[in-house]
């Protein structure tokens, strides 16, 4: 299980904000492989290095009960003077495999020959693939953490892979980054759409697809916008019920229904969205956003921009007010100062 606790994270590029994550607050079911989809950009793959540990979130935490991988096929921590079986051999003592047994099967699965035996750094992008790949497939995880890699090589070796991860995906998680749609309808059962920084989750895959294929559209999923059908609206509702549609506090309710039963498929994760009114507070002059919506619809409240980070003031040059920078030993000349110092 990984559950995000109020985690927010974005950058600053060219003076301009990119929010990853705004205040999310969701669990990945336990055992279960979850299509993570998003235009390019959207921040996926920050979101999965936010779930390996190798990059932290600006606010809240990320808990988790089990192993989770790296994500697989990763080959930039590979010691390019060691060879392929010293650098198996240093993984597994890391994670407590048994060393002769792993370097065994990743040799056999590489296939790489002699070359399993001499430095790294002679080997060809293809080689190292291989051998990323099988050191990954080695090491037991209860999560994975696959982004866009599911499997390397010619199409034999393909195949091989393609086999040997569904394999472990049936004894365990996955969070799988992915642009090819009947890839992840092969893999996933559940699917969740990252947009503006919020997430969206559907119990089912072709439900997720299709809302990120509105998106790609330009436009809000038809259940979003309130013209479902009759038959799309007991489809679309059906999407969410279940245990995993609303985390460890339920699914997420409209205002003014009771019953969890009519709750819609996807979820905008945002900490207010799971918020109550208490006793007392004055009541709201204008109506949730989500009310206009169908009963189909999503509660989707967006949270305020995230603050701006503080500016740094301009850098300026050795007391000179046209910046100027000054090296030792040399003489810089320019157009306010005439000859340099």
């Amino acid at each position: 299980m990984i559950e995000l606790r109020n985690v927010s994270k974005s950058y600053v590029l060219n003076g301009t904000r990119k929010v990853v994550a705004r205040d999310l607050n969701f669990t990945f079911p336990s055992g279960e492989s979850v299509g993570l989809l998003g235009r390019n950009g959207a921040g996926k793959s920050s979101l999965l290095r936010m779930l390996a540990g190798t990059m932290l979130p600006d606010t809240g935490e990320i808990l988790s009960s089990g192993t989770i991988s790296w994500p697989v096929g990763f080959s930039g921590s590979f010691h390019p003077e060691l060879t392929g079986a010293q650098n198996v051999r240093f993984v597994a003592r890391l994670y407590g495999v048994d060393t002769e047994a792993m370097i065994a099967f990743v040799r056999d699965f590489a296939e790489i020959g002699q070359h399993f035996h001499l430095p790294v750094r002679s080997y060809s992008s293809g080689m190292r693939s291989r051998l990323a790949f099988g050191i990954s497939m080695a090491v037991p995880f209860d999560t994975y953490l696959i982004d866009e890699v599911t499997a390397v090589g010619d199409a034999a070796f393909s195949a091989k892979s393609n086999a040997i991860l569904r394999a472990r995906l049936e004894e365990s998680g996955a969070v799988i980054v992915s642009h090819s749609m009947p890839l992840l309808k092969k893999l996933c059962r559940s699917g969740a759409v990252l947009h503006d920084g919020q997430l969206f989750y559907y119990e089912r895959i072709e439900q997720a697809i299709r809302h990120h294929e509105s998106m790609m559209r330009g436009a809000l999923p038809r259940w979003m916008r309130g013209d479902l059908d009759e038959g799309e609206g007991e489809e679309a509702g059906a999407a969410a019920r279940g245990p995993a549609a609303g985390g460890p506090q339920g699914p997420a309710r409209l205002p003014g229904r009771a019953s969890p039963e009519a709750d819609s498929p996807p979820r905008g994760e945002d900490r207010r969205s799971r918020s109550r009114a208490s006793p007392g507070s004055p009541a709201r002059s204008e109506p949730l956003p989500s009310q206009s919506l169908d009963r189909s619809a999503p509660l989707r409240l967006s949270p305020p921009d995230l603050p701006a980070r503080a500016q740094r003031p301009p850098m300026r040059g050795s007391g000179r007010t046209c910046g100027t920078p000054s090296f030792r030993n040399e003489h810089l000349r320019c157009g306010c100062h005439g000859n340099g110092r």
